[in-house]
């Protein structure tokens, strides 16, 4: 599934425009995520000039099969037993389910993987030299928790995104943690037609965050900034907590999260009171 990506060129001599970001209401659902094949992206073009660089995917991606499939509602959720039936029909931490979830309210919890596939598009080269995320943060969500921790490691990425830094440029992974700027110590280039995929992990601990991604190229002589979101609306993701449930107001067990004597192993709606 493909999902669409706004792309924003601003060419200028030094520093890139930044984008604004749309904010939900308190209290509401966040919008659907379509899962139909999306439309050519739009571009705004220089005169007589393409953009630099073209982005031919840009997606949420599900968990991993070692990582924890958990997601935040806003809502307390109530699922009838025919949606029940339908969520269980989808096969466990796949994007289809991911997206059921995501389309029924929930989002990502504690950290969003997003696909991005780069191609070069400059016919003497461009470099990709920079990479932040734009964010709108606030108070992590507590309508529905849907708990579904991992059962083992969770799988590396070359990028992170700290949305709880003061600032949240894109991070390295060195001796498995996030640091530093990777873009600080790394330049990539990219010939005409050339392709590059980032693996990208955002994660926050603290707040609910919406977010773009702007990516900074240079293209003969020339800083353009590309604004990347999820087909025209911001990536989203929540803070949650695995210790104390009595702050949400509805709880779905998933995975690791069932009793072990349970079958079958299908999301179970419990009490956050007392889980």
């Amino acid at each position: 599934m493909l999902v669409g990506v706004l792309i924003k060129i601003a060419e200028k001599p030094l520093e890139g425009e930044k984008s604004a970001l749309s904010t939900l209401p308190p209290g509401s659902r966040p919008p659907h995520v379509s899962i139909s094949p999306s439309p050519a992206p739009s571009v705004s073009l220089t005169p007589s000039a393409g953009p630099p660089v073209l982005i031919d995917l840009a997606r949420v991606e599900p968990p991993g099969p070692d990582d924890g499939g958990s997601m935040v509602a806003a809502d307390a959720i109530d699922f009838s037993h025919s949606e029940l039936a339908e969520l269980h029909s989808l096969p466990d931490r796949s994007r289809k389910q991911a997206d059921w979830l995501r389309q029924h309210g929930a989002v990502d919890g504690g950290s969003v993987k997003i696909k991005i596939v780069v191609r070069g598009n400059a016919d003497r080269g461009v470099d990709i030299v920079g990479m932040e995320a734009e964010k709108s943060c606030s108070a992590p969500l507590r309508g529905t928790m849907f708990y579904d921790p991992s059962a083992g490691e969770v799988e590396n990425v070359p990028i992170g995104f700290d949305l709880d830094a003061p600032t949240s440029r894109a991070e390295g992974e060195v001796e498995g943690e996030w640091r530093g700027d990777y873009f600080s110590e790394k330049t990539v280039k990219l010939a005409k037609g050339e392709s590059i995929t980032f693996q990208v992990a955002a994660s926050t601990r603290r707040s609910y965050c919406e977010f773009s991604l702007s990516m900074e190229t240079l293209s003969e002589g020339k800083l353009a900034t590309h604004m990347i979101d999820d087909h025209g609306s911001p990536f989203r993701v929540s803070a949650m907590t695995d210790e104390n449930f009595s702050s949400y107001k509805a709880l779905y067990l998933g995975g690791a999260a069932i009793p072990n004597d349970a079958y079958p192993k299908e999301w179970t709606k419990s009490d956050p009171k007392v889980y």
